[in-house]
């Protein structure tokens, strides 16, 4: 559910004889509104096979172009995910863009147009009532899935977006507890401030709130709280810091998070420390923990603000930060079965840590050991089975961290794709 634009446009022949490649052209245009309006840092274009992505915001979707034969030009783009100041915001772009190609837009054949009718009246605030309108809808759908025991639900996140244990419903903007969407539904409730407070781009134009809440959103979902392992890190982490500063020097007043800013501030320091750890609390989900997919159906919590790094010919996925570090590798079994505690007979030991839960089971033993200085640490060694797969996973650590690795290791799930579930299915019949 969302709002959003569905376009289509002719380019007639005397367009396309004027410019070659009307796709560039339209780069060209984004690329120079953007610019005027101080977004140039978020604006990226990707291109392929006669179609052309834009990013415009760092929690919007992109916005799709496509050129035709005969030429059609088509433009796709939902813009609920920023709100009402973000849909204002591309509906400029896309007059820049008619007025340099020449073009008029038009409603797509097989779509609406502008869902918020907005293209055709060009009154903000009935823009500002149709996004206010579908909060009210996405309140009713998220209480219904909140009282039918449903967590850890995301909303206007990317799909691949993998924050562990969260309780309340999961924006670009914070946790929002599950509760303020009941309230939503009830009779006299002032939806307009909620949506006021829930969309990212509210106000008609840059404000100082938009740009500050631009820099809450690269702190919540971008920026990694850890010290930039690269030069997609290290721009995050000065846009966000960039932001902060654009919407003070619009209001010397107003509210921003200090704590986070001199934190990052910190990360971007010449002589940061590699292995600082993120504070435990504060905006961002990669201070939680984060779910990794390590194959076979095998799925990890580590710190989200771990660094990630692959060994082996990309065999192995490890997961490290400072002393700490996680060796994550799995194999395929064969033929698949159901597995008990006796297939792990050979490793298991009178002090093994054990888990034995929804059809796999799992030891790790520790080992403390030296480094060449002399100085302690632990090595834990997980293995684990399911039917038709195992995982090896090693956890090292320094000594006064044991409650940690054991966490991650009791964090160690197996979820079983389709394909391995039909696999074990008839072994589980007999």
């Amino acid at each position: 559910m969302g709002l959003g634009l569905h376009l289509q446009a002719t380019l007639g022949p005397e367009t396309l004889q004027t410019f070659d490649d009307p796709l560039s052209e339209i780069v060209t245009v984004v690329s120079d509104h953007a610019e005027a309006s101080g977004l140039r840092v978020f604006f990226l274009p990707h291109r392929s096979d006669g179609k052309l992505g834009l990013e415009l915001h760092p929690a919007a979707e992109w916005v799709e172009f496509a050129l035709y034969e005969g030429g059609t030009l088509s433009c796709m783009a939902k813009t609920s995910t920023v709100g009402p100041g973000y849909h204002r915001y591309l509906v400029d772009i896309l007059d820049a863009i008619a007025l340099h190609l020449g073009i008029s837009w038009q409603t797509d054949e097989e779509a609406s147009g502008d869902d918020t009718g907005y293209l055709e009246h060009r009154e903000f605030a009935r823009l500002q009532h149709e996004m206010a309108t579908l909060l009210e809808n996405l309140a009713a759908i998220i209480h219904e899935q909140h009282t039918k025991g449903l967590r850890g639900l995301m909303l206007n996140m990317p799909v691949h977006y993998t924050v562990a244990n969260i309780d309340g419903i999961v924006t670009p903007g914070g946790i929002i507890p599950a509760p303020s969407f009941e309230e939503a539904l009830q009779p006299g409730f002032d939806i307009a401030a909620f949506a006021e407070r829930f969309f990212l781009w509210w106000d008609e134009g840059l404000t100082a709130a938009t740009w500050r809440n631009i820099g809450l959103a690269l702190l919540w979902c971008e920026v990694p709280w850890h010290v930039p392992n690269d030069e997609r890190e290290f721009t995050i982490c000065k846009n966000a810091l960039f932001c902060f500063g654009r919407s003070l020097a619009l209001d010397p007043h107003i509210a921003l998070p200090e704590s986070e800013i001199g934190e990052l501030t910190s990360f971007l320091a010449d002589d940061a420390d590699w292995a600082t750890e993120a504070a435990a609390t504060g905006i961002g989900y990669r201070r939680l923990g984060w779910n990794r997919d390590i194959g076979g159906g095998w799925v990890i919590e580590t710190p989200g603000s771990f660094y990630a790094r692959v060994e082996d010919d990309n065999a192995t996925e490890v997961f490290w930060l400072g002393e700490k570090e996680i060796w994550c590798t799995s194999y395929a079994l064969e033929p698949a079965k159901p597995v008990s505690l006796v297939d792990l007979d050979s490793d298991l030991r009178p002090d093994s840590l054990i888990v034995e839960k929804n059809g796999f089971v799992g030891c790790a033993n520790a080992t403390l050991k030296q480094d060449a200085d002399g100085v302690d640490y632990i090595t834990m060694s997980c293995l684990l089975k399911a039917p038709g797969t195992f995982a090896m996973v090693t956890i090292v650590y320094p000594s006064d961290a044991s409650a940690w690795a054991e966490r991650v290791f009791r964090s160690i799930r197996f979820e079983p794709k389709p394909e391995q579930a039909e696999q074990v299915a008839p072994h589980a019949q007999t």
